[in-house]
């Protein structure tokens, strides 16, 4: 499923698509969740700044892309806007080193 805008004249600003991400963690408890969301916006923010994400997170936005979901009984903690599987896989490659079993999955995402 691979899912690009082919239209490049379309207004800038972010855009919704079917995409991917990359799910570091789960758990059922919330405070756990939350000690490892704030570990990994920490990880995302710091590898960003340092450039280890430039060649293999092609997109750019405000925020850091890490998200936790709610989806009863698990908190899950989601990485990343991918617009095509080959980006998330690259990525997943990278992030696994660091979060050994994460795994990819389709998601609506926002690509800039």
């Amino acid at each position: 499923m691979e899912n690009r805008l082919d239209d490049e004249s379309q207004a800038s600003g972010p855009r919704t698509v079917e995409g991917f991400r990359i799910q570091v963690y789960s758990s059922q408890n919330r405070s756990e969740a939350d000690a490892m969301f704030e570990e990994i916006m920490s990880w995302w923010i710091n590898a960003y700044r340092s450039g280890e994400l430039d060649e293999i997170y092609p997109y750019k936005a405000a925020e850091p892309p890490v998200y936790l979901v709610f989806r009863q009984p698990y908190y899950r903690i989601r990485v990343g806007n991918f617009a095509t599987r080959a980006e998330a896989n690259q990525f997943q490659e990278y992030i696994e080193r660091r979060f050994p079993g994460a795994f990819l999955l389709p998601d609506t995402v926002s690509i800039d």
